[in-house]
């Protein structure tokens, strides 16, 4: 039977404790709410709803939840957003300014809310995540200019194929980032409209007429990011898809990085029966009866990082359908994997960064072996000599256990010295 005596935030605690996240461990969301709370206090004074000592005495509140967030209860993470946020951030509010929770939140509807602290966690979160994989990208393209004169043997489904440089490599996974961090800034364009004047459904009914505009401009100012009101109000509360599509660009990038950390795991592979092509820093080197062997657990971790992020949008799919007619989402879910993931891929590539990817070092040497070795530099010949030849030259190479170029030497399809000039790895990989 339920206590009459209880506020809204030790309801929803005694009915919604499950699991062991809270809120205390997503600070960004506090820190959220905090701004919209204080931004829409802002809003009502301006409007003269309430007193400008209520209006301080609320914001010096949200100050108060924003930088230690011990100051309230730690509810479960598991059906936070929406009403329960709302209601457990008045009850904190109200007993720490002193004001009646009616007063505290007037204008201020759950859903509207929960849209505007959604929009400022995933723009906080994005750009955080952009800055971060904009500086992995430019670490990988200084890679890319150490190592653009070191050849190695290309591969395509890890067959031989025609040289490049391993610069070159540095410099696709370079792009791929590149790629990724415009349509993450694109993305968080979009992220940057609130409807705190769209109370319950999306109508406005029920909220002073000028609300949203100014509690959207006090936001604004609060902090510094560009913001604007929703064209589409009641789209912009119901609708969680913009959610999934946030996920897909993190899920996006996950993958640029998964494929370019599983390549130079292989090309670090060693110490002597690998590809051996680079090295990564000795941050987990192998035992004493293994010498030379270095452990690439920052790789798999990140790996491991990349296929969780997959795994979620799985969760995501099922999340994001929980809503019914006017209500959108009631599933916490959706918002903490965008959250979760967001700082995940983050932390993943900062660690990587300063773990391997700038210590890694190449093998010129052992590299060019591979490229003189492959039975594809039998391609350069067709242009000049055709098919047929190009393939003899291949087949007798192959056959003797020797290289392209001595073949065609061999075979007389080209002098040695006209053999040094076309088979010259440095000019084959600027071609």
């Amino acid at each position: 039977m339920e206590d009459k005596t209880m506020n809204d935030t030790e309801r929803f605690s005694a009915a919604l404790s499950m699991g062991h996240l809270t809120i205390h461990d997503y600070p960004e969301l506090v820190i959220a709410i905090a701004d919209v709370k204080a931004a829409c206090a802002e809003a009502n004074e301006a409007l003269n709803l309430i007193s400008k000592e209520q209006a301080d005495a609320i914001v010096r509140a949200t100050n108060d939840m924003a930088t230690d967030l011990t100051h309230i209860p730690a509810i479960s993470m598991t059906r936070i957003i929406g009403v329960p946020l709302n209601a457990l951030v008045n009850d904190f509010l109200a007993e720490k300014s002193g004001i009646d929770v009616a007063i505290l939140n007037l204008n201020q509807e759950a859903p509207a809310v929960t849209t505007a602290v959604r929009s400022l966690c995933v723009t906080r979160l994005f750009i955080q995540l952009t800055e971060r994989a904009r500086i992995f990208a430019a670490d990988l393209e200084k890679k890319a200019i150490e190592f653009r004169d070191v050849v190695t043997v290309g591969r395509v489904g890890m067959r031989d194929s025609v040289p490049i440089s391993i610069g070159a490599q540095f410099h696709a996974w370079s792009a791929g980032v590149r790629r990724n961090v415009e349509r993450l800034e694109t993305e968080t364009a979009h992220w940057r409209t609130v409807s705190l004047g769209a109370g319950q459904l999306g109508t406005g009914a029920g909220i002073a007429p000028e609300f949203g505009h100014l509690a959207t401009k006090k936001l604004a100012e609060r902090t510094h990011l560009l913001l604007q009101e929703a064209e589409e109000q009641m789209d912009c509360i119901s609708a969680h898809d913009a959610l999934l599509l946030a996920h897909a660009h993190i899920q996006s990038l996950a993958a640029v990085i998964w494929r370019c950390t599983k390549d130079l795991c292989l090309m670090c592979s060693g110490p002597r029966c690998g590809l051996g092509e680079i090295t990564f820093p000795a941050v987990a080197p192998g035992s004493s009866i293994m010498p030379g062997k270095i452990n690439p657990t920052v790789g798999q971790m990140v790996k491991h990082v990349c296929d969780q992020i997959n795994s979620n949008q799985t969760a995501m799919m099922g999340a994001v359908n929980t809503g019914w007619l006017g209500n959108g989402s009631v599933s916490t879910l959706p918002l903490k994997i965008v959250i979760d993931d967001a700082k995940l891929l983050t932390n993943t590539m900062e660690l990587f960064n300063r773990k391997v990817l700038i210590g890694i070092t190449a093998h010129p040497k052992h590299s060019a072996h591979f490229a003189k070795q492959s039975l594809s530099l039998a391609r350069v010949l067709i242009p000049k000599f055709g098919i047929k030849a190009a393939q003899q030259v291949a087949l007798w190479a192959q056959v003797n256990n020797t290289s392209v170029k001595n073949s065609a030497v061999e075979l007389k399809v080209l002098s040695k010295d006209k053999a040094d000039k076309i088979f010259n790895l440095s000019d084959l990989i600027r071609r």
